[in-house]
């Protein structure tokens, strides 16, 4: 139904929508396992003063796809978004030659020239497959990654990668990797494409410029994507040279805040550590519908009845090595209408009987068991009784 919704931040710039009581796997710097907390926990924790101590999220593994057919390989496709000219054929204009040998791997090229360092040839067989995509005519702020390459399999995937970064992308003196664009949807489709092969990218927008005849020139705004991943996305040698894997980074909950209401559905996952991925790539938890305490489940939710053994509790960290409870320990919460009866001053609800309301019952209670005529069904028998 509908509920309050809260928006989730995320360190890179990422952000999901959920409800108060869906679940986050967090982990601690030290800690030997991690914290199963609600949205409203995590909230909290953000808000104390000893805040970020249990705010970061698992990384996600390279996501699996199925492999695609392709008129145009990945890599051909990247480095045409990141250096070609696509007003009139398709022309690519970049200095390295171990570029042009990657992309004869797969497709011919024509005409080459060289003007100064750069070499700029044409890629005849990938005219047509770019005017099928729609990418005929596109200038660099326009240019895209059409859908379904984004959703190959994690071979393609990093393939279009390289094509994008070993053209838009570099590695500076420290070995950090940063990829430069003026089009948002190439943007996207970075952090996108690093994030589903489990590397973290946040990006950020600056006025952009150069320099001709000492005359500066502005030119459209252009994001800069840092990329952090545990392997090379480079083919160009000497990007890959220069190139330092870094997964110390991690990706953690920065803010946590209301929204407007939404219609939710709480839904849950036969994963065994009971984690998913949803948009951007974020790792997230099942719904607290149901919280999977080893081999016995401890339900926020449904109007029913669970039994927690003590070992349980004892592996949450709720009791101690040395505690236990005594029988069973119930839970209930109850999703009912509002309950209109009156209150007491402890808030309890009472509906506040009297001797007659007890008689009515019991009276119902034994004309059921059609008993026939017996003293138990006379109101007179009941009446003489105190309450």
């Amino acid at each position: 139904g509908s509920r309050q919704m809260f928006r989730v931040h995320l360190s890179d710039g990422s952000f999901v929508d959920t409800t108060d009581d869906h679940l986050w796997t967090l982990h601690q710097r030290g800690a030997k396992k991690p914290k199963v907390r609600s949205t409203v926990e995590v909230a909290e924790e953000l808000a104390s003063p000893n805040q970020n101590r249990y705010v970061t999220l698992p990384l996600t593994s390279p996501i699996h796809w199925q492999e695609q057919s392709f008129d145009l390989h990945p890599y051909v496709l990247g480095v045409t978004l990141g250096d070609g000219n696509l007003t009139s054929g398709c022309r690519i204009s970049n200095p390295e030659e171990q570029i042009r040998k990657e992309i004869e791997k797969y497709v011919r090229t024509k005409d080459q020239q060289s003007k100064g360092r750069c070499l700029t040839y044409r890629i005849p067989d990938a005219w047509g497959p770019l005017k099928r995509m729609g990418l005929q005519g596109k200038k660099s702020p326009e240019k895209f990654v059409p859908e379904e390459y984004l959703y190959a399999s994690e071979e393609q995937r990093r393939d279009l990668l390289a094509g994008l970064l070993d053209t838009d992308g570099s590695v500076d003196p420290l070995g950090r990797t940063r990829f430069v664009t003026t089009s948002d949807s190439l943007k996207e489709a970075v952090e996108h494409l690093v994030r589903s092969l489990g590397g973290l990218a946040t990006s950020r927008k600056s006025a952009s410029y150069y320099r001709k005849d000492g005359v500066r020139h502005e030119t459209k705004d252009a994001w800069c994507v840092n990329v952090v991943m545990d392997r090379s996305p480079f083919r160009l040698e000497r990007h890959r040279a220069s190139f330092k894997p870094d997964m110390k980074r991690t990706r953690n909950i920065v803010k946590i805040e209301k929204i407007d209401f939404d219609m939710a559905r709480c839904i849950r996952v036969a994963a065994e550590d009971s984690l998913y991925v949803t948009k951007d790539c974020i790792v997230t938890h099942n719904t607290a519908k149901a919280i999977q305490l080893g081999h016995l489940p401890l339900d926020d939710q449904a109007g029913s009845y669970w039994a927690v053994a003590s070992h349980v509790l004892r592996q949450e960290g709720i009791l101690k090595a040395n505690e236990s409870i005594q029988g069973i320990l119930y839970n209930f919460i109850m999703k009912s209408p509002p309950d209109e009866r009156d209150e007491d001053e402890l808030g309890r609800k009472r509906n506040k009987p009297v001797k007659a309301d007890y008689i009515g019952a019991l009276l119902a209670f034994y004309e059921a068991k059609d008993l026939g005529e017996t003293e138990v069904i006379d109101p007179k028998y009941w009446a003489k009784m105190s309450l």
